[in-house]
């Protein structure tokens, strides 16, 4: 899930759920990327502030976890869900 910038909702993520009765069967793996990405930004302010690293290294701290996770949920989909159909929801 991809939320654009001047997303109306602030820092809330969609409720993603199943409407179609096959999905209801089977389970989904969701990805709430902005929701990720504000948990980083505060993780990243944390470790910056309690590491005593000046405050401009933060942006620096928060690429690094997002190159991180990206690698990991590549590694993750293509272990977990190889033969699987991706979708990618944007709201703006």
């Amino acid at each position: 899930m991809d939320r654009n910038d001047g997303y109306p909702c602030g820092d809330q993520s969609p409720l993603v759920t199943p409407v179609d009765s096959n999905a209801v069967q089977s389970e989904l793996f969701v990805v709430h990327r902005a929701a990720v990405d504000i948990y980083r930004e505060q993780l990243a302010r944390f470790v910056t502030e309690v590491s005593g690293y000046p405050v401009t290294y933060q942006p620096e701290v928060f690429e690094a976890m997002r190159d991180i996770g990206d690698i990991q949920l590549k590694a993750t989909m293509s272990k977990l869900l190889k033969d699987v159909p991706r979708y990618v929801a944007h709201f703006t």
